[in-house]
């Protein structure tokens, strides 16, 4: 399937539906039903679930790892550090730096910006295209928090940090940084530390780091 297939599909949902909206439309379908209904029968009618930057997410995500593989075996690390953080910013729900306090983040997945992206990829122009392959657009899946949110953007300007990104199934206070080398693990370790211990109740992070062997 190609990335501009995917965008024309993306482009027919809708970017949000409501509780009562999915029980008009589904209860009566004996095959979808039972799997919506413990999320929707007792849902408040007018509960609002995202769709279309989740599904851009996770079609995004299996081009990423696919993408991220190619990368690792050709050495490519700060390739794979790239992808690790156009992933977060699919997860990301703040913009933490330079901003006091943090500020709500969104990615552009309306209409518009679908049609721009598909026209990227039949302009030509190979800038354009890259701009619009399915792997560096982020999606909006939106499971981390602000705490998550100011790890990722504190590592991601230390020096030597190739990328970093959530980590787990969202919502745990876990994070994952790739580096060059173990110099800059410490230095992450030491500046996202003396932020996160500050007034804004942050608790200190743990920090586990792994020394990857290259790959054979």
């Amino acid at each position: 399937m190609s990335a501009g297939w995917i965008y024309q599909v993306l482009l027919e949902l809708p970017l949000a539906v409501t509780a009562r909206w999915v029980r008009e439309r589904f209860q009566g379908d004996d095959e979808a039903w039972p799997r919506l209904a413990p999320h929707f029968a007792q849902a408040a009618g007018e509960s609002e679930y995202p769709v279309r930057g989740v599904v851009m997410f996770g079609v995004a995500e299996c081009a990423r790892l696919r993408r991220a593989a190619e990368l690792l075996r050709q050495g490519d690390l700060p390739g794979v550090g790239e992808l690790m953080r156009i992933s977060h910013d699919g997860e990301r729900c703040f913009t933490t730096l330079g901003t006091d306090p943090a500020r709500p983040f969104a990615v552009d997945i309306s209409d518009v910006a679908l049609r721009e992206l598909i026209d990227d990829l039949d302009s030509g122009d190979p800038r354009r295209q890259n701009r619009a392959r399915l792997e560096r657009r982020p999606g909006a899946y939106r499971a981390s928090t602000e705490e998550v949110d100011t790890l990722v953007d504190l590592a991601n300007v230390v020096p030597g940090v190739l990328g970093s990104q959530i980590a787990g199934a969202g919502l745990g206070g876990c994070a994952m940084i790739l580096t060059g080398k173990m110099g800059p693990s410490r230095h992450c370790a030491t500046a996202c530390t003396a932020s996160t211990t500050t007034p804004a109740g942050f608790p200190a992070p743990c920090w586990f780091a792994r020394r990857q062997r290259a790959a054979a």
